[in-house]
């Protein structure tokens, strides 16, 4: 197995063994709902919606509840189970960020809300020019991300054993040329809470060229 497959492993028992939990405390939290209700007004009446990186589907129910037709994809099989479960008007696939194709549709927008950080520089290119191939013309990215340089290494016990959880962090300037050169346009930043930007949080928007 190599690294990158090792790595991916990880994310999934992580997110597999703390979805029951995730889905506990998320679902009740409409924090990133103004974020939500800023990306609908660029977007026309019905539209569809990636939710990339949907985890137990509690976004996707929002951004269903503001009119989108949503697709949710996800590493971990536990989450999509429970996604599918509460949100049986949502569509939700269990898929590697890395290998997405558009067997999943093509989108109007793809919201990402924490997912690049498990996206590290080497392989950024190859996983926004799969998102630039799924949106329309004109379609929109809107991602939340941490801000900074590097990454931050922790070791979470999951199941009763140790795993590696890496955080991949970026600054505006280094995300932005990682989408100029897979043909997204920065629009402008997006609607966040005080208290996300606080704790390191930033949202972009973006157009497919």
């Amino acid at each position: 197995m190599n690294m990158e497959s090792s790595c991916r492993g990880d994310v999934e028992k992580y997110y597999d063994a703390t979805a029951e939990r995730t889905a506990r405390e998320w679902y009740s939290n409409d924090i990133l709902l103004p974020t939500q209700r800023d990306v609908m007004t660029l977007l026309p009446p019905r539209s569809s919606i990636l939710d990339f990186g949907c985890g137990p589907g509690y976004e996707a129910r929002r951004l269903h509840s503001l009119g989108a037709e949503v697709t949710g994809v996800d590493i971990s099989a536990e989450s999509v189970r429970i996604a599918s479960s509460r949100n049986p008007d949502c569509r939700f696939m269990k898929m590697d960020f890395f290998a997405i194709d558009d067997s999943v549709g093509r989108f109007n927008a793809v919201w990402a809300s924490g997912a690049f950080i498990h996206v590290p520089p080497e392989t950024m290119d190859r996983v926004l020019l799969s998102i630039r191939n799924l949106l329309f013309e004109q379609g929109l990215l809107a991602v939340i991300l941490r801000d900074g340089s590097g990454s931050v290494v922790s070791h979470p016990v999951v199941d009763g054993a140790s795993i590696e959880r890496i955080v991949y962090r970026y600054t505006q300037r280094e995300f932005t040329e990682y989408c100029r050169a897979a043909g997204l346009a920065f629009l402008r930043d997006g609607v966040l809470d005080t208290s996300l930007r606080e704790a390191g949080w930033r949202c972009y928007f973006f157009i497919r060229e």
